[in-house]
């Protein structure tokens, strides 16, 4: 099957495998996938999803982008995907824009299938939420326990924290920054994180937490306390501690608004 004649763009999967000497069924057993899958990935029969091409890049050594090719593919990172790390993150659509040094509105495009995105640009966006993901850890390995928090102070357009005790923290502003964020700085939250004295706290307030996010919640009394979307409902919202994951049911009345955690840094 041509180029042509592919439902999708034929990625450089079998190139790379030949350069190996590697067969199919090698190949198969290195990312424990099906052969005829790989192959008609490989025919342009079925797209290439990025969680695919990040197993292809492990297998064959080289760098994601390789496995999309020079010339690019249309949408080969999900737009779902792609969308919903960019939300765990705190990516805004403006800061990929700037990550990958195109205009906000063809970001846009490329999150509607509409744009055609290069192997590079899928290895930027990679790397990115790779570096993102392992500034995360590293800082969380190096906390030894959650601290609990009071108190928090304006500085550099973020909020710092400023003590420990009680294990709630004043009212934020109700209004972000012009960017939507207290801070540009984010880093990822794949494992619970730990809080500590000295931690700069960044949050987003112009989109909302999904399941599974940290976030601040500010409690109609003004209270604050840092924990763990777990379930959400016509009823309230369930939030989980972050030193032991215990969770606890609170009615929408005596929620006042969730703010989500972008990221935490230690200072």
């Amino acid at each position: 099957m041509s180029n042509e004649e592919s439902k999708f763009p034929i990625p450089n999967i079998k190139a790379l495998r030949d350069e190996r000497n590697m067969s199919l069924s090698e190949l198969a057993k290195l990312i424990d996938r099906s052969r005829m899958a790989i192959n008609r990935i490989e025919r342009g029969e079925r797209k290439l999803t990025m969680e695919w091409a990040e197993a292809f890049a492990q297998a064959l050594n080289v760098p994601v982008g390789k496995i999309f090719g020079d010339s690019g593919s249309f949408a080969p990172i999900s737009a779902d995907w792609l969308e919903t790390e960019m939300s765990r993150k705190g990516l805004l659509r403006k800061e990929l824009a700037e990550l990958l040094g195109i205009a906000p509105s063809a970001v846009t495009n490329i999150l509607q299938g509409k744009r055609r995105i290069s192997g590079e640009e899928a290895e930027k966006i990679n790397n990115w939420l790779r570096s993102s993901a392992d500034r995360g850890s590293a800082s969380i390995a190096a906390r030894s326990a959650n601290v609990p928090l009071k108190s928090l102070r304006k500085e550099d357009g973020a909020y710092r924290f400023a003590g420990k005790a009680s294990g709630t923290i004043p009212a934020l502003p109700a209004q972000a920054d012009d960017k939507g964020a207290y801070a540009v700085t984010q880093v990822g939250f794949d494992m619970a994180p730990k809080f500590e004295q000295g931690d700069t706290l960044y949050v987003v307030t112009e989109r909302q937490p999904r399941i599974g996010d940290y976030v601040v919640a500010t409690f109609a009394n003004k209270n604050i306390l840092i924990r763990r979307l777990t379930e959400a409902d016509a009823n309230g919202y369930t939030l989980a501690t972050v030193s032991d994951g215990s969770a606890e049911k609170f009615s929408g009345n005596e929620i006042e608004k969730l703010d989500l955690i972008v990221g935490s840094t230690s200072v």
